[in-house]
Protein backbone atom coordinates (compact mmCIF):
# COMPACT_ATOMS: atom_id res chain seq x y z
CA UNK A 1 0.00 0.00 0.00
CA UNK A 2 2.79 2.41 0.90
CA UNK A 3 4.55 1.91 -2.41
CA UNK A 4 1.35 2.56 -4.35
CA UNK A 5 0.52 5.76 -2.50
CA UNK A 6 4.02 7.19 -2.54
CA UNK A 7 4.60 6.58 -6.24
CA UNK A 8 1.26 7.92 -7.38
CA UNK A 9 2.53 11.45 -6.94
CA UNK A 10 5.53 10.68 -9.16
CA UNK A 11 3.77 8.71 -11.89
CA UNK A 12 4.49 10.19 -15.32
CA UNK A 13 1.02 9.43 -16.66
CA UNK A 14 -0.68 11.04 -13.68
CA UNK A 15 1.50 14.11 -14.16
CA UNK A 16 -0.21 14.88 -17.47
CA UNK A 17 -2.61 17.84 -17.24
CA UNK A 18 -5.68 15.76 -18.07
CA UNK A 19 -4.95 13.45 -15.12
CA UNK A 20 -4.36 16.13 -12.48
CA UNK A 21 -7.86 15.81 -10.99
CA UNK A 22 -7.40 12.04 -10.67
CA UNK A 23 -3.89 12.50 -9.19
CA UNK A 24 -5.26 14.97 -6.61
CA UNK A 25 -8.09 12.60 -5.74
CA UNK A 26 -5.70 9.67 -5.27
CA UNK A 27 -3.36 11.71 -3.11
CA UNK A 28 -6.28 12.87 -0.96
CA UNK A 29 -7.40 9.25 -0.57
CA UNK A 30 -3.88 8.28 0.49
CA UNK A 31 -3.75 11.13 2.98
CA UNK A 32 -7.07 10.02 4.49
CA UNK A 33 -5.77 6.45 4.75
CA UNK A 34 -2.62 7.48 6.62
CA UNK A 35 -4.43 9.96 8.86
CA UNK A 36 -7.00 7.34 9.83
CA UNK A 37 -4.20 4.91 10.62
CA UNK A 38 -2.48 7.52 12.79
CA UNK A 39 -5.69 8.47 14.57
CA UNK A 40 -6.65 4.84 15.20
CA UNK A 41 -3.29 3.60 16.49
CA UNK A 42 -1.49 6.66 17.90
CA UNK A 43 -1.89 5.49 21.51
CA UNK A 44 -0.80 1.89 20.81
CA UNK A 45 2.86 1.42 21.87
CA UNK A 46 3.43 -1.48 19.48
CA UNK A 47 2.44 0.65 16.48
CA UNK A 48 4.69 3.67 17.10
CA UNK A 49 7.26 2.84 14.40
CA UNK A 50 4.42 2.47 11.89
CA UNK A 51 2.92 5.75 13.09
CA UNK A 52 6.25 7.50 12.51
CA UNK A 53 6.40 6.01 9.00
CA UNK A 54 2.82 7.16 8.39
CA UNK A 55 3.71 10.71 9.41
CA UNK A 56 6.54 10.54 6.87
CA UNK A 57 4.14 9.39 4.16
CA UNK A 58 1.74 12.21 5.03
CA UNK A 59 4.62 14.66 4.79
CA UNK A 60 5.74 13.34 1.41
CA UNK A 61 2.23 13.39 -0.02
CA UNK A 62 1.32 16.83 1.28
CA UNK A 63 4.55 18.17 -0.15
CA UNK A 64 3.59 16.74 -3.54
CA UNK A 65 0.36 18.73 -3.52
CA UNK A 66 2.13 21.91 -2.45
CA UNK A 67 0.90 22.04 1.14
CA UNK A 68 4.31 22.93 2.55
CA UNK A 69 3.25 23.97 6.09
CA UNK A 70 1.35 20.71 6.59
CA UNK A 71 4.26 18.74 5.13
CA UNK A 72 6.73 20.41 7.50
CA UNK A 73 4.50 19.66 10.50
CA UNK A 74 4.21 16.00 9.50
CA UNK A 75 8.00 15.76 9.01
CA UNK A 76 8.53 17.24 12.48
CA UNK A 77 6.08 14.73 13.97
CA UNK A 78 7.81 11.84 12.18
CA UNK A 79 11.27 12.87 13.35
CA UNK A 80 10.14 13.51 16.92
CA UNK A 81 8.52 10.09 17.16
CA UNK A 82 11.53 8.39 15.57
CA UNK A 83 13.86 10.11 18.04
CA UNK A 84 11.65 9.03 20.94
CA UNK A 85 11.68 5.43 19.71
CA UNK A 86 15.46 5.52 19.27
CA UNK A 87 15.93 6.78 22.84
CA UNK A 88 13.70 4.03 24.16
CA UNK A 89 15.76 1.40 22.39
Amino acid sequence: MDELFVHLGDDVTLSQPEFQPLRAELIQAALRYYQEFIDTWKEEPAKQAEIAASYRQVADLTQKIGAQPQAELAYVQAVALQQKLAQEE
